[in-house]
């Protein structure tokens, strides 16, 4: 008789267990289920927001080494890319200030920058100041990365000693380097002095 009622309380210990098993199992089903259409839904709203248009949209990066970048634009359009997000922005202005609080300032017509990486390209009536130099040209790449500054295609430097033009002008973040060169290696920079 004993064997029988632990048989019994067995059989019945097993049955709850499946009981709350089953509808625990079931609620996590609908619980998965819900979250499975909320990932719709936020997706689906991911991909009617594709082509965002902002105004006044403003990036502050802190780098590496108390340096930070910061861009902002009168007009943004965001839109995705290989699931990374592309800001193609109008009237832009860059600020870049490195560890000595140094500012250089980049203005132009265009700018596309990727938020993932915070690197920039400028387009159109782009210039940069630096101090007392000023550097007109029809791009610019920023590569925070590579900690590189790399300006392109009709490049015309006005500084407080001389005036000069070449194809490109590349400039290194850390170590302030600047190297000046034209596409063509026979062709010369144009250098005239300031009287």
């Amino acid at each position: 008789m004993k064997r029988l009622v632990q048989l019994f309380l067995f059989c019945l210990l097993i049955i709850v267990c499946f009981y709350f098993y089953k509808t625990s199992f079931k609620q996590q089903t609908n619980n998965y289920a819900n979250d499975k259409e909320s990932l719709v839904i936020d997706n689906s709203v991911d991909q009617v927001s594709e082509n965002n248009f902002i105004e006044n949209l403003s990036y502050d990066v802190s780098l590496i080494g108390n340096k930070r970048y910061k861009i902002k634009a009168q007009e943004s359009n965001i839109s995705y890319q290989g699931g990374v997000e592309i800001v193609k922005m109008n009237f832009v202005i860059a600020e870049f200030f490195d560890e000595e609080k140094l500012l250089i300032t980049i203005t132009s017509n265009e700018a596309t920058y990727e938020t993932l990486n915070n690197n920039s390209r400028f387009k159109k009536n782009v210039k940069i100041v630096y101090l007392n130099h000023l550097i007109k040209a029809e791009n610019v790449y920023i590569n925070l990365k590579d900690n590189i500054i790399f300006i392109k295609d009709n490049v015309r430097y006005d500084g407080p000693l001389v005036i000069m033009k070449s194809d490109n002008i590349k400039i290194d973040l850390i170590t302030k380097n600047i190297n000046i060169f034209m596409d063509n290696e026979s062709d010369n920079i144009n250098v005239n002095t300031k009287n």
